[in-house]
């Protein structure tokens, strides 16, 4: 498991190994919010917007009113950012430990309450709208997703089961297999099934729930790896980050693996999503960088963010089709933004007129 750091935003940019073109610009965008922009290319500006009071931005996700919502961990709340980059927050109960958040089948948004073992459901203001207790105590739900059943599933990170909710908050718990695996996150996979990862070192699976609630559990080849985050990916495997081996993992429906290292050791690789590239993306927390990797499995960059020690974790793509992240250590939201200019198509070439021949 990750420890949240909350530290206040740096103001000072630096981009160590990369040559870059450097644009610091600082703004008032809400009471007690700063911006700081750093271009590496035109495809590549990194923006950071600080989230005002702090609270260790953890899961991200896109909202259904078209902003990026982070849950704050240990700030007990919700922080929501405009793709112009103003950040607001709202409170949870206190104690409530956010953890992660989606847009449920209903179009709604619903997040997960470790601290308070709740799944709750909030308005676009970020005020709770309906909250359900999971039937087992002091479970401590974790990784939410929607389910091919257009129910949805979380995990119970000391429950050691995969839970199943309707959005009327009818519950269903299937105890997983293996023995305090400590299930992190879920996704839905190709195949109609969901996956969640087994993070406990006596466990480090990948476990297949069937919607019917019958499991299946992968080992995975390197020991110890503790599989964080998961996604199914545009090659219809799963894909998952090693947080312990610096690895990003990939495995078919039918549990065949392929670890691909990252080169920047003791990263510690945590979230991965889908870009609108058709690339996996994935989060470093130690080493605050954001990645990209093919499906052919080749780490083609590693982007520094400006932030020293920003500590990202969760990253998903925007409703504008940027990548976001939440910087859990510098309590930001961070984005890249594409400001390469659009080609200006060539003119038509001339039409070539040719007189018909007529021969008497």
């Amino acid at each position: 498991m990750r420890t949240r750091r909350p530290a206040a935003l740096t103001a000072v940019l630096s981009l160590a190994a990369l040559a870059c073109t450097v644009a610091l610009v600082p703004a008032s965008t809400a009471a007690g919010q700063t911006t700081a922009a750093t271009t590496i290319d035109c495809a590549h500006t990194i923006t950071e917007y600080s989230v005002p009071g702090g609270g260790g931005p953890d899961g991200i996700a896109a909202g259904p009113n078209g902003n990026t919502w982070s849950t704050l961990f240990t700030g007990a709340g919700l922080a929501q950012s405009t793709l112009s980059g103003l950040v607001t927050t709202s409170p949870l109960a206190s104690g409530a430990q956010p953890s992660y958040l989606v847009i449920g089948p209903d179009g709604k948004l619903w997040v997960t309450e470790r601290g308070i073992n709740k799944i709750a459901q909030v308005d676009s203001a970020g005020t709770v709208v309906v909250e359900y207790t999971v039937p087992t105590a002091a479970s401590q739900p974790g990784g939410l997703a929607v389910g091919p059943d257009g129910n949805l599933w979380f995990t119970e990170l000391a429950g050691n089961k995969i839970g199943k909710m309707t959005t009327g908050g009818a519950f269903t718990e299937y105890p997983i297999p293996t023995a305090n695996s400590l299930p992190l996150y879920i996704t839905p996979g190709p195949d109609g099934n969901l996956y969640f990862s087994e993070n406990r070192n006596n466990a480090n699976k990948i476990g297949m729930v069937t919607t019917s609630g019958s499991f299946t559990e992968y080992t995975i080849p390197t020991a110890n790896s503790a599989p964080n985050y998961l996604i199914a990916g545009p090659d219809g495997r799963i894909w998952f980050t090693e947080a312990a081996a610096d690895k990003i993992g990939a495995m078919t429906t039918g549990g065949a693996f392929t670890e691909y290292p990252v080169p920047t050791a003791g990263s510690v690789p945590d979230s991965i999503t889908v870009g609108g590239d058709g690339a996996l993306w994935f989060t470093e927390y130690a080493a605050g960088n954001i990645a990209r990797i093919t499906t052919a499995g080749t780490v083609t960059a590693e982007y520094a963010i400006p932030t020293a020690s920003a500590g990202p974790i969760g990253i998903t793509l925007g409703s504008n089709g940027e990548l976001w992240w939440a910087e859990n250590s510098a309590n930001a939201i961070g984005t890249f933004t594409n400001t390469c200019p659009v080609p200006t198509p060539a003119p038509p070439a001339p039409a070539v007129v040719i007189a018909p021949t007529f021969t008497g």
